[in-house]
């Protein structure tokens, strides 16, 4: 009778290690992917040139407006990237017609979708608020659309951000 209790209780060691080294692992491989998902910006060649998507990294904080910029970059070796110009010039900017709308989605977890449109300000940058709920990895989601362009033709820039 020794020898099954024995046997039991070394089970029971043998079973408890290996839940505490598994919850360790997978803990672990969750945080690695959260890294590397984790970017806080986009950027992606267009017709109209390249366009970045990006938050402030600082400004992600649950219940509290998250402020995010969508804005046309300079060619590579244009004058205004290069510095060779002493007036700032806005020839960068996206078609009048343009319209940016967000969505915001939590990744580990249903709290909705949030949405938002961004507007442009009078260097042609468009700004927009979203206010994540809770704290945990995010993706931002911008579609641009300009000129009554088809929604299937539209732009998609996402990225994933990490909420205080």
């Amino acid at each position: 009778m020794i020898k099954w209790k024995t046997r039991l209780f070394a089970l029971l060691i043998l079973v408890l290690v290996f839940g505490v080294g598994y919850s360790y692992i997978v803990t672990q491989g969750t945080n690695i992917q959260a890294q590397q998902l984790h970017k806080e910006s986009a950027t992606t060649s267009t017709s109209l040139g390249k366009l970045q998507f990006e938050i402030d990294h600082n400004d992600a904080v649950a219940l509290k407006p998250s402020t995010f910029t969508l804005q046309l970059l300079p060619e590579a070796g244009s004058e205004s990237e290069t510095g060779k110009l002493n007036q700032p010039t806005y020839s960068n900017t996206l078609p009048v017609h343009t319209k940016v709308s967000v969505t915001l989605n939590m990744l580990t977890m249903d709290c909705g979708t949030i949405q938002f449109m961004m507007t442009p300000d009078e260097h042609g940058i468009y700004h927009g608020e979203g206010i994540p709920v809770m704290p945990g990895l995010w993706v931002a989601t911008a579609t641009v659309t300009y000129d009554d362009q088809p929604q299937n033709e539209a732009i998609h820039l996402a990225f994933t951000f990490d909420v205080k």
